[in-house]
C-alpha cells in the first residue's frame, strides 16, 4: 500500500498529471486547501478539470481561481461561477477573454451526483 503521508505539499502534489481532474472543498473560504493549491500551482500541471462550489474569489488569497488565473484550468465544474476569468471581468479583460476555459455551472447535487461511484444513483 503507498504511503499517503508526505513531506511536504509540493511532495503531496508531484505526481499529479496534466489532464487530472482535482476536486477542491471549501465554501465561502472556509476549508480551502491553500496549501495545496499552492504547491499544485507551482508544480504547473495544465489542462486541469476542476471540481468546486465555485471557480474562485476575487480576492488575493489562493484558491482554486488560483489555477485559473494561471491558465492551469481547462474546465471547471462548480455550483456557480464567481470567478472573474470566466466572465471576462478581471484578468479576462487584462489578457483578453479565455476561450480555452470552459466553466460548467452545476447545482450541488448532481456535481455530488456526477462524483458518486455508483451510476446506479445518478438518477436519483
Amino acid at each position: 500500500m503507498k504511503n499517503k503521508i508526505y513531506e511536504s505539499m509540493d511532495a503531496a502534489v508531484a505526481d499529479i498529471p496534466d489532464g487530472a481532474t482535482i476536486l477542491s472543498p471549501g465554501f465561502g473560504g472556509v476549508g480551502v486547501p491553500r496549501n495545496l493549491l499552492a504547491a499544485l500551482n507551482r508544480q504547473g500541471a495544465k489542462d486541469l478539470t476542476g471540481v468546486s462550489n465555485n471557480a474562485g474569489t476575487v480576492d488575493e488569497n489562493i484558491d482554486i481561481g488560483t489555477l485559473v488565473e494561471a491558465r492551469q484550468m481547462k474546465k471547471m465544474i462548480c455550483a456557480f461561477v464567481l470567478h472573474p476569468d470566466f466572465s471576462g471581468y478581471r484578468v479576462g479583460r487584462r489578457q483578453g477573454a479565455p476561450r480555452d476555459q470552459r466553466p460548467d455551472a452545476c447545482p450541488g447535487a448532481p456535481i455530488a451526483r456526477r462524483l458518486w461511484p455508483d451510476p446506479r444513483l445518478e438518477s436519483r
